[in-house]
C-alpha cells in the first residue's frame, strides 16, 4: 500500500482499518418487563438475538442487574464455542414508572450504548393513561441520556396479545410510538421505532397469549437485530495519533507511526482481510 499525500497532512485521506486490532465492545442494554425477562421455561428473545451477534461477529455485553429469568433460568445452550450473556434489565409485571424509579438504582452501575425498550403493557393493563405512559417512556429515555449522551435507543411497539380487549387497550399506545421516537431522535442520539408488532401472530407466537415462544422470540430477535445492525457501524475506525516527518524527500524510505481505534462492533483480524486503506483508489496499491 503507498501511503497518500494527506498523510503528512493529519491523515485526512485513512478510513480503512488495522489487521489484528480488538474491536470495541458495544454494550447492549435490555429494559423492560416479563417480555424482556421471560419465565424459567423459555429463553427470551435476548437469546436468539444473542446467537445472531455471534454469527456476525459482533462483540456484544448484554448488560443490566439481573441475570436471572423470572422463576430461574433454564439451561442456556453454548452456541458458537460462546457462554451465553443472561444479563438484562426486564422486571416482570413491572410499569414504566417503575423502571424509571428502579433506574435510579441501576444506571449509576453501567453505561448503556445501546438500549432495547419494549415496555408499556403493563402500565395499560393496571389502568394507567396513555398520556402518562407516553411521558415515563420519555423520561426513560431522557434518563438513558443523561447517563450517555451518545446512546442508541431502539423502541419498539407492544406485541399482540390473544384477548382482544388487551390489543384494543394497547392500540392507542401503540399508534404513538412511532412518534415518541421521531420527536427524541438526534443525530447524537438516535431513537429507531422498531415494529415488533406487525409480523407476531399471539395465537402461534405465545405460550400463553401474551408471553413469546420459541417462535415469538425469534420474530422478535430477527426485528430487533434488523434495527440494530442498520443503524450500527460494523467496520468503523476513527483516528487517533501519528508520528509523521514533516517532509519526505524522494526517492527515500521513512517509518511512521499511525494509531486507529476499532469503534465498530466487529474484531479486525487478518483472516477476515482488513487492511489500512486510502479514501483514493488509486493510492490503494502495494509496494
Amino acid at each position: 500500500m503507498k501511503l497518500c499525500p494527506a498523510l503528512i497532512l493529519g491523515l485526512a485521506c485513512i478510513f480503512a482499518f488495522f489487521p489484528n486490532a480488538q474491536g470495541a465492545t458495544l454494550r447492549v442494554l435490555p429494559l423492560g418487563d416479563s417480555i424482556t425477562q421471560s419465565n424459567n421455561t423459555h429463553l427470551s428473545y435476548r437469546y436468539p438475538l444473542w446467537e445472531k451477534f455471534v454469527d456476525a461477529n459482533m462483540s456484544v455485553d448484554f448488560i443490566g442487574s439481573l441475570n436471572v429469568n423470572y422463576g430461574g433460568n433454564l439451561v442456556f445452550p453454548a452456541y458458537g464455542g460462546k457462554v451465553f450473556d443472561p444479563d438484562h434489565e426486564g422486571h416482570w409485571g413491572w410499569t414504566v414508572d417503575a423502571l424509571l424509579n428502579g433506574m435510579n438504582t441501576w444506571l449509576p452501575n453501567y453505561t448503556p450504548d445501546v438500549v432495547l425498550l419494549n415496555a408499556g403493557t403493563n402500565d395499560l393493563r393496571l389502568g394507567h393513561s396513555v398520556a402518562s405512559t407516553v411521558n415515563e417512556l420519555k423520561q426513560v429515555i431522557s434518563k438513558i441520556r443523561g447517563k450517555n449522551p451518545n446512546v442508541k435507543v431502539l423502541l419498539s411497539n407492544l406485541t399482540p396479545k390473544t384477548n382482544p380487549e388487551s390489543n384494543i387497550r394497547e392500540k392507542p399506545l401503540n399508534d404513538q410510538i412511532p412518534g415518541i421516537a421521531s420527536s427524541m431522535t438526534s443525530a447524537q442520539s438516535p431513537v429507531i421505532f422498531v415494529d415488533l408488532a406487525s409480523s407476531f401472530n399471539a395465537s402461534t407466537d405465545t405460550f400463553d397469549g401474551v408471553h413469546p415462544n420459541a417462535s415469538g422470540e425469534e420474530k422478535m430477535a430477527q426485528r430487533w437485530f434488523a434495527a440494530l445492525s442498520s443503524n450500527t457501524q460494523t467496520n468503523a475506525a476513527n483516528f487517533i495519533s501519528q508520528s509523521v516527518p514533516a517532509s519526505m524527500t524522494v526517492g527515500q524510505s521513512y517509518s511512521v507511526s499511525v494509531t486507529m481505534k476499532n469503534s465498530g462492533t466487529s474484531t479486525w483480524t487478518a483472516a477476515t482481510g482488513y487492511k489500512l486503506g486510502s479514501q483514493n483508489p488509486q493510492d490503494n496499491t502495494r509496494s
